[in-house]
């Protein structure tokens, strides 16, 4: 907790003045509606322009699903029958693969964009 977005950075170990650049472009999205970044609308739910701040540092994690959506070795989604569903693809967490959580997210996730734009090629 701070009072200024600088003294959050130096806090958190960051560099308070990307911070502040940050949340001002955070700012200019908010106001305009849309994030120009994320293509957030729905979830801009106020500005971060009073103090107190607040900030922690996370780390991504993955989990592993044992089970999941079926898909081929594409990573189109299958239907009950195990026929592709045109358009549908998926990969990481969701997926019926075993295997460490960020590996099947990455190896899939690099199959998938492959398979999409092989697709949209078509």
């Amino acid at each position: 907790q701070a009072d200024t977005l600088q003294d959050l950075g130096a806090a958190l170990g960051i560099d308070g003045a990307q911070l502040e650049a940050s949340v001002a472009r955070f700012q200019e999205g908010f106001d305009a509606g849309e994030d120009p970044d994320f293509g957030r609308k729905d979830s801009l739910f106020s500005r971060i322009d009073t103090a107190p701040f607040y900030g922690a540092k996370i780390s991504p994690a993955n989990q592993t699903t044992n089970g999941g959506i079926n898909i081929d070795p594409e990573c189109r989604v299958l239907d009950a029958e195990g026929t592709p569903i045109a358009g549908l693809y998926a990969a990481g967490e969701t997926v019926n693969r075993k295997g460490h959580g960020m590996t099947v997210a990455t190896v899939l996730g690099y199959i998938a964009a492959d398979t999409v734009r092989a697709d949209l090629a078509e």
